[in-house]
């Protein structure tokens, strides 16, 4: 897999995701305050906002899609690393203070990344979660390929001694032509399976989370 664009200093990469602009609706203000930027990290951003203000605060819907809906896997250069991570932890609790829920963390990115000005390089189609409506299309042989490659893989669970499903195809079985794997799978999703595991029917749970 290669970039379409090098990821240079103040232009990282990410997968392109779909949490959007939803940050937008938090009280804002109220994190901002609570995590004000410094002047160093005001030069980084290149902001014109005053010393108490930051632009997540006045982003537009819009920008937040282009440039910052972003997820894991993140490319990042060496040089964005130290200031980025420090602006980002500095958001987090605030943020999850007003959005006490899973995400917190992702939208504290978005904020971040908008005041230091790091416009992202979103990238469509990064990853898959194995076996969850991947790919989004309407195209029917996807379709028939999607649908058959979970029914072999959910066949094979549970017919097969434990282990063997390790041997059986692994991650290729979720992506059988026309389909093409991408280059990194992402479980996000927990996945339970009742199995026969001895003689005497014993039933096993296997699940995968992010």
């Amino acid at each position: 897999f290669v970039l379409e664009e090098r990821v240079l200093p103040g232009r990282p990469a990410a997968a392109k995701y779909g949490l959007g602009a939803q940050f937008l609706d938090f009280n804002l203000t109220r994190i901002c305050d609570r995590a004000p930027m410094t002047q160093q990290q005001q030069q980084l951003g290149s902001s014109t906002e005053s010393s108490t203000s930051c632009p997540f605060v006045t982003v537009t819907s819009n920008d937040v899609n282009k440039y910052y809906s972003a997820g894991p896997p993140y490319v990042i250069h060496v040089e964005d690393v130290l200031p980025f991570s420090e602006r980002w932890t500095k958001l987090v609790p605030p943020t999850y203070d007003e959005y006490p829920l899973l995400y917190a963390e992702m939208f504290a990115y978005s904020m971040a990344a908008v005041d230091l000005n790091l416009k992202h390089n979103l990238v469509k189609g990064l990853y898959a979660g194995c076996m969850t409506g991947w790919p989004h299309t309407h195209g029917s042989e996807e379709l028939d390929a999607l649908k058959l490659s979970a029914n072999t893989y959910a066949s094979l669970i549970e017919h097969s001694p434990l282990g063997l499903e390790a041997i059986g195809g692994g991650v290729s079985s979720c992506f059988l032509p026309p389909l093409s794997p991408p280059p990194f799978l992402h479980y996000c999703s927990r996945y339970s399976f009742g199995t026969p595991f001895t003689s005497d029917h014993t039933l096993y749970h296997w699940f995968a989370k992010r």
